[in-house]
């Protein structure tokens, strides 16, 4: 019988994708997260999960290999050389399925690769999100180029006709460097412009190019969480809020939410979302197109911040602490910035009252933080 708390993968530990495949509800990190906690709190906070399979709604994957032997998966551990992924347990299986379709449209269409060596190739990258009602596909082609090609562009014809997909999209990236996406340069090639992806019985749009988390079911129970700890009928700002999944989640709640984001592609999103939204949550929502560094925030009560994981600069910290927010509430995905960040806050005269972990990511060593401050 297998272990429900294991993960069986063929690729492991090769693969940059997991270091754990034991016990992965255990993470090692977490002792080490616990053990602050009880230095600057007294206390241990929960630890919660989910699924540890299967749940992997978006993923980022690498194209390289030839036109006749393509590889796309992750990369090695410490490499650029790219293990080609048949099949991830984490996946969701929809997304297996369309890769086999991917490499044989490859085959048939002579799409070249890309290839680091020489800067020469085509196809650079690919991403797919899943619906999670209908399991149809958004994908996004990174092309080493400005536009298409022919044979390219009966590439993106056959994969669209599988009815896999929900719409292709042409990302173009012809420079040399380490990032996966060009922000300024999409184009729609095949199917609708929306899609969205129901998050706590919203339905949110996302462009491909707008971060999302890929573990839906259980980023519900996280923003349960941050309900939980927050009060009715206050004013909250959101920075770092993507689209607005979580803040929206809580307008209903809210006198007055305020979203901040300077994704290029997010504020069109949160105008598709809040179109089906009643009217007196769409008169509460507002979205500023921002840094999280440039908000105003003399009218926050609570502020939610969700930084990158290089947590907060020393400018949105600034910009925090002096508004009148009696309540702070941070969703951390790195654990290191956010001890600094932690101890900070702290310091600045906040009180930490709850906190709980969230695997997110299981088969990593990496472990998501709510934390909520108050101050009088």
């Amino acid at each position: 019988m297998k272990n429900k708390f294991n993960i069986s993968c063929d690729y492991f530990p090769k693969c940059s994708g997991c270091t754990r495949q034991v016990d992965v509800r255990n993470p090692e990190i977490w002792k080490e997260i616990c053990a602050f906690f009880e230095k600057i709190a007294s206390f241990r906070p929960d630890l919660s999960s989910k699924e540890i399979t299967q749940w992997r709604s978006r993923a980022k994957l690498a194209v390289r290999g030839t036109s006749q032997n393509p590889l796309i998966g992750l990369f090695e551990q410490g490499s650029h050389n790219v293990i080609d992924m048949k099949k991830c347990p984490l996946h969701y299986p929809v997304m297996d399925e369309a890769l086999g379709e991917i490499r044989k449209a490859i085959r048939e269409c002579k799409v070249d690769p890309y290839q680091e060596k020489g800067h020469l190739g085509r196809l650079k990258y690919l991403q797919m999100t899943v619906d999670n009602q209908t399991l149809k596909i958004q994908l996004a082609l990174v092309f080493n180029g400005k536009l298409l090609e022919e044979n390219e562009k009966a590439f993106v014809k056959q994969l669209y006709k599988t009815g896999r997909f929900h719409s292709i999209w042409a990302n173009y990236h012809p420079e040399k460097t380490n990032s996966i996406f060009n922000f300024e340069s999409w184009e729609l090639i095949e199917g609708e412009k929306n899609f969205f992806q129901k998050i706590k019985e919203i339905s949110f749009a996302f462009h491909p190019s707008c971060f999302s988390q890929a573990h839906i079911s259980f980023f519900e129970e996280m923003i349960d969480y941050i309900d939980s700890l927050v009060e009715s009928k206050k004013s909250l700002f959101e920075l770092y809020s993507g689209v607005g999944c979580i803040g929206l989640s809580l307008a209903y709640k809210a006198a007055k939410v305020i979203l901040v984001e300077s994704s290029p592609h997010a504020k069109s999103c949160f105008e598709k979302t809040v179109e089906s939204l009643s009217k007196d949550i769409q008169e509460k929502c507002f979205f500023l197109s921002s840094k999280a560094e440039e908000a105003d925030l003399q009218e926050a009560e609570i502020i939610l911040v969700d930084p990158p994981r290089k947590g907060l600069s020393i400018e949105c910290k600034k910009n925090i602490f002096s508004s009148n927010a009696t309540q702070l509430v941070y969703i951390s995905c790195g654990y290191e910035s956010f001890m600094r960040d932690c101890t900070e806050i702290l310091e600045k005269g906040w009180k930490l009252e709850n906190a709980k972990g969230f695997l997110l990511f299981p088969g990593t060593n990496h472990v998501e933080i709510v934390a909520s401050f108050l101050r009088h």
